[in-house]
């Protein structure tokens, strides 16, 4: 018995579909499959009109039943073919005598059109095929859904081909609602005639009167071909010119970014205003809510050095509009030029490659773009927004391999100095060691490229080491001497050379701004697109010389006024701006310090003596001439002007510096406080309990600052402040404070109520009023408990009663309550003090 070949290849292929369809996903429906309810409804629309045509085969395996189990049932084996791309098998030998066998092709192009258009193709095509005696099975019905017809890689439509292409169980004729629906490219439509014509099949366009069977067929293919593309094209230019025509009226045109949302116009009357179809009129308008969003996004990104990944992780964290945030989103984000009252169109175009079907989205120059003005839809200030594209543009640099002018380190700070390695100078790289995050070199680590510095160290000390350096020479007087002496010296110098004739350079600027002005008042007559481009393209040009005209004039407006020297108040108040800053929030003085230090190299010497791990330096030039610069600009200092000047003829004040990276104790953090109280009177006990330490450690405190050894940290960053050791005295503070403000109670009437002693009870009462007890120590004095109450509170509450209502002397109160004279005293100077606190 001998097998034929395609009968073999087709039962192999519908195996394998077989095998697949439990690993086929249709909840994942492919582009171009419509969904489940609309292949159920096409389902119903092929029954209905089949038992209409066949009514012999009505209700049989040809044409079943319409009922709601049947039209599931059809539906499966649709969209697995479809799917996976394998053709069903449809077994012609229960067709009654003398009935062949045709194929159905529907299609609409676009998401917008309506789905029953699929419906609608097939009613005509059934009653085509139903006059030519040609039966169409449900296995031989395909379609595509939303997908243009310029394009012949379709699913549907490649089904359509293999069939036509196949020998076993073979077709007679497909059938078309028209011949546009099969393809509206000529080239593919000359292509599907000859796929017809070789294999002696038959195509029928039933509502446009093509049939490849007539004589006349080539020549009417061909000019249908040449029309439908023409149509596409002209279609095309029609949509390219609406969108352009809507993009110059300021019109929206796609869903907005966020930050902004799609409202109704409305009319006088309250009403939405609707076009000639009906459709409602929507303008753009800025969503507040997540515009407050967008603007602390920038400021993560400029002010505090965020990268795009660490501001998507918090967005996640606080479950930000409810979205799944990625960096390439905040990234995006950060550059649409939206935010900044620009929105450009035409940045991309699609490119079809005509073999694979496959689609590209490909980035056009921005000459090409077109861009419209919306002032009124900007969310980011200018500075914000050039601010936000440099530090881009940095990154895209540090990131390059092939660019070395930005390391990483400085266009992507994660610590407030930029570390590098002083065997290698290679980036300093944070990693984990244990709980602590510690910076490590990974070729000393790893042993490469010579380089020897393989330890670790904690950023926590390499930062506070730094920190306290800097500040420590900014409280410097002597610092503070020096720094005016030179500055002024080079005030001085500057100020005998020749003044500057600005006057040309004023003129020209008069002329470019006049340009200017001349083209802005021009734009509102421009209809060509295409020179509308060209004048905004110009404008900008101009815009960006009159900026930097203008600074040339300011400059030299600095250099021919009178420079007076800087006076001794004005640079130890910009001074305590800077350690004010620092004490305030170090992380937003990242960039200040950036400046100031530049590179930091971090080397690893020989273990101190008994030590294991290796003593570690930093080494690196203070440049105290450009930081000033950039803390006056963020004060709005005075002197701005005169610090921007200097840096401008390239003055420089600066030394190397070398500074030891170690811990800094608690012990030293808190010297000059506990100094302070002690000094004031306060024993100290009295400064421990202000401070949160045990003695010892304000006895080590003391020993410090009588040495010398000063630590200039902020206070508030006391992050080694340990807990007390007394852990009875924080679980009895809240009861102590209320038996002794409340109940009047004494410390040793409170001390036996509650089984302790009055020095535990004391130190508990101290510590839960500890902002009282630090003020208090600073002056040498202590805090203690109100006047014990002698009356019950029943009593002082009339007492108060009366005190507030007034007319009544202390006797008189007295006799009413029941009381001694000096116990209604008492209780108005406690109604005083409570009413002052």
């Amino acid at each position: 018995m001998s097998i034929d070949k395609d009968q073999l290849l087709d039962f192999l292929a519908q195996a394998n579909s077989d095998a697949e369809i439990v690993e086929l996903d249709l909840e994942t429906r492919p582009r171009g499959l419509a969904d489940r309810e609309a292949i159920e409804s096409l389902a119903q629309t092929y029954v209905e009109e089949q038992s209409k045509h066949w009514p012999e085969l009505a209700g049989s395996g040809l044409v079943p039943a319409a009922n709601a189990q049947q039209l599931a049932a059809m539906a499966v084996p649709f969209d697995r073919a479809y799917v996976s791309g394998n053709l069903p098998i449809f077994d012609n030998t229960s067709l009654p005598d003398g009935v062949a066998v045709g194929a159905a092709y529907m299609r609409y192009s676009d998401a917008n059109s309506n789905p029953r258009s699929l419906n609608q193709q097939l009613v005509n095509i059934l009653r085509g095929a139903a006059r030519d005696r040609m039966f169409v099975p449900w296995e031989y019905v395909f379609a595509d859904a939303a997908k243009t017809g310029t394009n012949g890689h379709r699913r549907g439509y490649q089904l359509v081909k293999q069939l036509i292409s196949r020998v076993t169980y073979p077709i007679n004729t497909v059938y078309i609602d028209e011949l546009g629906r099969a393809s509206r490219d000529q080239i593919e439509s000359l292509n599907l005639g000859r796929l017809i014509e070789s294999t002696g099949k038959r195509l029928v366009g039933v509502t446009d009167g093509f049939d490849s069977s007539n004589a006349m067929s080539k020549m009417m293919l061909s000019m249908f071909a040449m029309l439908h593309e023409l149509f596409v094209d002209q279609l095309r230019e029609k949509v390219d010119r609406g969108m352009k025509d809507a993009f110059k009226q300021g019109k929206p045109l796609y869903q907005p970014g966020y930050g902004y949302s799609l409202v109704p116009i409305l009319g006088e009357d309250g009403n939405p205003v609707l076009t000639g179809d009906g459709k409602i009129i929507q303008q753009i308008v800025i969503n507040e809510e997540e515009a407050a969003q967008v603007r602390r996004i920038f400021s993560l990104f400029i002010k505090e050095k965020q990268s795009p990944q660490r501001i998507s992780r918090l967005l996640n964290r606080e479950q930000v509009a409810n979205r799944s945030w990625t960096g390439t989103q905040v990234r995006m984000m950060l550059s649409r030029p939206m935010y900044d009252g620009r929105e450009p169109w035409g940045k991309t175009t699609k490119q079809v490659d005509p073999d694979t079907g496959e689609v590209k989205t490909l980035k056009l120059s921005e000459d090409k773009w077109q861009w419209r003005a919306m002032p009124h839809l900007r969310i980011i200030d200018a500075d914000q927004w050039l601010a936000a594209q440099a530090r881009l543009s940095d990154l895209s640099r540090a990131y390059d391999v092939k660019d070395k002018s930005v390391s990483r380190g400085e266009a992507n700070p994660k610590r407030l100095f930029n570390l590098v390695c002083g065997k290698c100078g290679s980036q300093m790289w944070s990693n984990h060691g244990g709980d602590r995050k510690v910076v490590v070199c990974y070729k000393g680590r790893d042993g490469s490229g010579g380089c020897t510095a393989h330890a670790s160290k904690t950023v926590k000390q390499i930062e506070e080491s730094l920190l306290n350096h800097i500040l420590m020479q900014y409280s410097s007087e002597t610092f503070v001497d020096e720094l005016l002496t030179a500055a002024n010296a080079a005030l001085m110098e500057i100020a005998s050379e020749p003044i500057v004739d600005v006057e040309p350079v004023r003129q020209l600027l008069t002329k470019k701004e006049a340009a200017r002005d001349r083209l802005l008042r021009k734009l509102e007559s421009v209809e060509d697109d295409g020179m509308l481009d060209k004048v905004f393209a110009t404008v900008a040009k101009l815009e960006r010389e009159i900026v930097e005209i203008k600074s040339t004039i300011n400059q030299s407006r600095i250099d021919q006024s009178s420079l007076t020297p800087m006076q001794h108040d004005d640079l130890v108040a910009l001074i305590g701006s800077l350690r004010d800053l620092l004490y305030e929030d170090v992380s937003l003085a990242g960039a200040v310090l950036a400046v100031l230090t530049g590179p930091v190299k971090l080397s690893q010497g020989e273990p101190l003596p008994g030590k294991r791990r290796p003593k570690w330096t930093a080494e690196f030039t203070m440049n105290h001439a450009k930081v000033f610069v950039e803390i006056a600009r963020q004060r709005n200092c005075p002197s701005t002007d005169t610090w921007e000047f200097l840096s401008s003829r390239s003055w420089t004040f600066g030394e190397a510096a070398t500074v030891d990276i170690r811990m800094i104790t608690n012990a030293e953090r808190i010297a000059k406080a506990a100094a302070e109280m002690v000094s004031a009177g306060s024993t100290h006990a009295m400064a421990a309990v202000a401070l949160m330490v045990d003695t010892e450690t304000v006895d080590t405190a003391i020993r410090h600052w009588e040495a010398g050894r000063r630590c200039y940290l902020p206070p508030k960053d006391l992050t080694f402040r340990r807990e007390l050791p007394a852990s009875k005295v924080a679980a009895l503070a809240d009861e102590v404070v209320r038996l002794v403000d409340d109940e009047g109670l004494s410390f040793i009437a409170v001390a036996t109520k509650l089984e302790t002693t009055p020095q535990v009870v004391s130190r508990a009462y101290k510590q839960r009023k500890l902002d009282e007890t630090i003020e208090l120590a600073k002056e040498g004095k202590t805090v203690t408990p109100p006047p014990r109450l002698r009356l019950s509170p029943e009593t002082h509450a009339r007492i108060r009663e009366l005190l507030i209502a007034g007319g009544m002397s202390y006797r008189a109160i007295a006799r009413e309550v029941g009381c001694d004279h000096h116990a209604v005293s008492e209780a108005h100077k406690r109604m005083k003090k409570a009413n002052a606190a």
